[in-house]
């Protein structure tokens, strides 16, 4: 570790530390001073000056130590922020020996279409309103994932809107499907629209006209709506 430079905070130095003069154990204890408190009996007999000078002693040693723990405190704090920092660059790279970081980009977009595509018209599968599942989490692993999802149309052609028992369109859902839709270009799109909720959003009416808009290149189309959701 390097040597330790001063504080930019608190000016502090290793060799600044005090050296604290603990005072001798009798000293500190006194004439049993818990027992002639417990005692009730009046303190006629104590030598106030003796008292005054052993209290002011005591206070002395009490600062000291107080001085000396503020300063171990912010020594503490600095080589706390060196390990994060050492531990933030070791983290980087053990992650370069990762397998996953030998997979090339073609390999990585079969896996990942796979993880897009996967139960296509099971009403169980996950909504495209969803940013917590793929393709939307994919773009939040790392540069790389981003430029590889975010470029890679066939990814995004696939579009989920699952409504189920008391779920509930975030206010949002409007900018995530067109979103999606400019992410998928013009490649062919594969439309599930699985709704089991007995509300109707007027939000609904929105989507439905984006998707619409899209009908060109609708492929598959997957539609299961209960009567009560008409």
């Amino acid at each position: 570790m390097p040597q330790l430079e001063r504080c930019s905070h608190c000016g502090f130095r290793e060799s600044d530390i005090p050296s604290v003069q603990i005072p001798p154990l009798a000293l500190v204890e006194g004439q049993d001073v818990f027992h002639l408190l417990r005692s009730g009996n009046p303190t006629f007999g104590v030598d106030p000056t003796a008292l005054e000078e052993n209290i002011a002693l005591l206070q002395k040693t009490v600062d000291d130590l107080d001085h000396r723990l503020k300063h171990l405190n912010a020594l503490g704090y600095r080589i706390y922020e060196e390990r994060e920092k050492i531990s933030k660059h070791l983290a980087a790279k053990r992650s370069l020996l990762s397998p996953i970081r030998r997979l090339n980009r073609d390999v990585l977009l079969i896996i990942f279409s796979y993880a897009c595509d996967w139960k296509f018209a099971d009403e169980k599968t996950s909504s495209s309103l969803d940013v917590k599942h793929a393709p939307w989490i994919f773009l939040h692993v790392c540069h790389w994932w981003r430029h590889i999802v975010s470029s890679s149309p066939s990814l995004w052609s696939t579009v989920r809107l699952v409504q189920s028992q008391n779920s509930v369109l975030p206010r949002h859902a409007l900018y995530i499907v067109r979103l999606q839709l400019q992410l998928s270009r013009n490649s062919p799109l594969k439309l599930l629209l699985y709704c089991s909720n007995e509300s109707y959003d007027a939000i609904e009416d929105d989507i439905i006209t984006e998707l619409v808009k899209h009908s060109s290149r609708w492929n598959r189309v997957y539609i299961r709506v209960f009567p009560l959701a008409l």
